[in-house]
Formats: C-alpha cells, sequence, structure tokens
C-alpha cells in the first residue's frame, strides 16, 4: 500500500504521466463498451430474428401475446442499436466526443426510458391475456389488433414520460470538444437542475416498476387462485387437463417474461439512482487523480455491463418462450425443419395451445357460441 501510494503521488505530480494514464482508462472503458454493446447486439438481433421469422412463418402464432412479444424484442433491438452507437461515440480520440448532432443526442440518450415504459406496460397487458383467458374462459381472448393499439399507446406514454429528460439534453462544448450532455452550461437554459433530476428518477423509477409490479401481482395472484380452486369451474370436461397444463405453463411464461425484466432492467435503474444521488462513495475524489479515474473506470464497466444485459432481454425471451409455450417450440422446429413436432406437442396445439382455442373450446362446451366459429 505504500508503495502504491507513493507511485499514485508520483504520478499525480507528473501531468504527463496522469493524462497518459487517463487517456489510457478512457480506451479500455471505450474498448469494452463497444464489445460489450456487439454482443448485445447480435444476441439481440438472433433473438428478435428467431420469433419474428417462427410468427410470421406459422400464421396462427399471430395473436395478442405473440404481437406483444414481438415488440418486445424489437424494442430491445432498437434499443442495443442505440447503445452501440452511443458507445462508438466514446471511441474517439476526444473520450466521450459527440458527433451526431443534438437530436441524435437527445433520443439516444432518452430511448431507454422510452423503451423501458413500453416494455414494462406490454408486459402488463400480457398478464392482462392471460387473466382473461385463465379466469374469464367464457369470454374470447383479447383480439390480434387489440395488440397493436396497446403498442401505439406503450410508445406514445413513452415517449411522454422521457420528454422532460430529452428536453434536459443539449450539446455543450468543453475544452473544443463537443459533448452530449445537460442543460444549464455556458448560460444555456435549465430544463431539469439536479433537484428536478432526483425527483424525476424516482417519478420514472415508480412509473416503470413499482406500478407494473403491483398490477403484474394481482393479475398473476388472480390467477393463481382461479387455478388452484376452481378448476372444475374452468373446465367441463375432465379429459380437458390438457387446457388447465397448458394455460399453467402459459402462465408461468407470462411470470417468467416479467421476473427476467426486473432482473435485467432494474440493477441498471439501481446504480443510476445512486449515482445520481450520490451515493457511491467508490467515485468520489480521494485527492488522487489516478485513483479518481481509476475507479470511475471501473464503475462505468459496471454500469456498462448492466447496461448490455438490458440489450440482451430478446435472447432471454426466446429462451422462455422456447421453455414454457409448446406451440411456440413446436412451431419453431416445425418452421426451422429440425424436425417434426411430437404427437403430443401436435395433440397440445390441436387441443389447447393457442389463446383463440382455449377460450373458444371453452365458450362451445358452455354453449356460448355457435361450433361454427
Amino acid at each position: 500500500k505504500h508503495q502504491n501510494s507513493q507511485m499514485n503521488t508520483s504520478n499525480d505530480s507528473n501531468p504527463t504521466n496522469v493524462n497518459a494514464l487517463v487517456a489510457q482508462y478512457f480506451a479500455q472503458i471505450a474498448a469494452a463498451k463497444i464489445a460489450l454493446m456487439s454482443i448485445a447486439l447480435t444476441l439481440s438481433l438472433i433473438g428478435a430474428f428467431i420469433i419474428t421469422f417462427t410468427v410470421f412463418k406459422i400464421k396462427r402464432l399471430l395473436n395478442f401475446t405473440n404481437v406483444l412479444v414481438l415488440n418486445l424484442c424489437w424494442s430491445s433491438l432498437l434499443l442495443a442499436i442505440g447503445g452501440l452507437i452511443n458507445a462508438m461515440s466514446e471511441n474517439t480520440p476526444n473520450f466521450q466526443e459527440w458527433t451526431y448532432g443534438e437530436f441524435a443526442c437527445r433520443f439516444l440518450k432518452s430511448l431507454i426510458y422510452i423503451i423501458s415504459v413500453v416494455i414494462a406496460y406490454s408486459l402488463v397487458a400480457i398478464s392482462y391475456a392471460r387473466f382473461r383467458i385463465i379466469c374469464q374462459p367464457l369470454r374470447p381472448p383479447p383480439e390480434r389488433y387489440y395488440a397493436y393499439f396497446v403498442i401505439a399507446i406503450t410508445w406514445i406514454a413513452g415517449i411522454a414520460v422521457a420528454a422532460p429528460y430529452f428536453a434536459s439534453l443539449t450539446i455543450r462544448t468543453v475544452r473544443n470538444v463537443e459533448r452530449c450532455t445537460f442543460s444549464g452550461f455556458a448560460g444555456s437554459p435549465v430544463i431539469l437542475d439536479q433537484d428536478q433530476r432526483k425527483v424525476y428518477l424516482v417519478a420514472l423509477t415508480t412509473i416503470i416498476f413499482i406500478i407494473p409490479f403491483l398490477l403484474q401481482a394481482g393479475l398473476n395472484i388472480t390467477i393463481a387462485i382461479t387455478m388452484n380452486a376452481s378448476n372444475k369451474a374452468l373446465f367441463i370436461d375432465p379429459k380437458d387437463d390438457k387446457i388447465a397444463i397448458v394455460k399453467r405453463k402459459l402462465t408461468i411464461m407470462s411470470i417468467s417474461l416479467v421476473v427476467i425484466f426486473f432482473v435485467t432492467w432494474l440493477p441498471y435503474f439501481i446504480i443510476i439512482l445512486l449515482q445520481t444521488f450520490d451515493n457511491i462513495e467508490f467515485i468520489k475524489f480521494n485527492g488522487s487523480v489516478v485513483d479518481y479515474y481509476r475507479n470511475a473506470r471501473d464503475f462505468l464497466l459496471i454500469r456498462d455491463s448492466l447496461l448490455a444485459l438490458i440489450y440482451c432481454s430478446s435472447i432471454f425471451n426466446v429462451t422462455i418462450l422456447y421453455i414454457f409455450n409448446p406451440h411456440f417450440k413446436a412451431s419453431l422446429k416445425r418452421a426451422l425443419c429440425f424436425k417434426r413436432p411430437s404427437k403430443r406437442a401436435r395433440v397440445e396445439s390441436e387441443i389447447t395451445i393457442t389463446e383463440r382455442s382455449m377460450s373458444v373450446v371453452s365458450s362451445m362446451m358452455a354453449g356460448k357460441i355457435d361450433m361454427k366459429y
């Protein structure tokens, strides 16, 4: 420790050494970020392609839930593309120099907040579809075109929620280098000051995580109670236990999508909140310039790793669909020509897998609709 202290003191006293070390740290951050974002973009692209190809190859998969899942995947892909562009802006001789213009500065930096709202409430809509199928079996499931309304509403809501952050960003010149940062410098008007940004991020966290969590919890608890206590009410014929099994799998699928969302998104938002409230002692200046930039490098690598985890969410969605959705699994194998679906998968598909068939079968058994439906 004494030797390191002497080395740091020596480095701090020599501006040339300090500048060289700082430049080295910046280069390491930029290289690591580009590598992380490239991997995340590749995985996100693979996930989006697999789901899109399967759904459009097997037309009967194009239902309310899967349209929303497509929206989740392509939203994540768009976010990953924006993340790679942000990473490339740091791979310049002047670290974090912004060369893409003011609108790109505002849009790309705000994109994560827009898409977080889109994904959070799309998952709520997916859980609502499960609720309709499980708890209201005599009602038809949401039609596919309702999914397009949900997508439009969530995107409008996301843009509205991110608007203050969008407006607060600007291009400013620091030491002859243009940077994408908050307004309020060099005489520019302040849109969100430091205290307002704290309030805004807390409100944003509430909108993105707490409210959807409460809605998801209410829907899924109701589904669990219904499935455990009212199986006979849901299925007239005891042989239709297969319907209950499939519905249980699809419910687990919806819950898993929600869990993946919280696991991949929440850590990044927590670290951003801690940074905004200045509660990370690790990156506070302690008198040594070298130590400060070394700690800042390590912090940025951790933060960017959590960000890359967000970008990979679409590949996690593919895994969840493959494990818990027998229809998607059988259709993916069929679409990719790996092998013909098993007899069990075909039987499940013919009887109950699709959302429409599950509610229609129940409705027909109850005499609610014409068999020609």
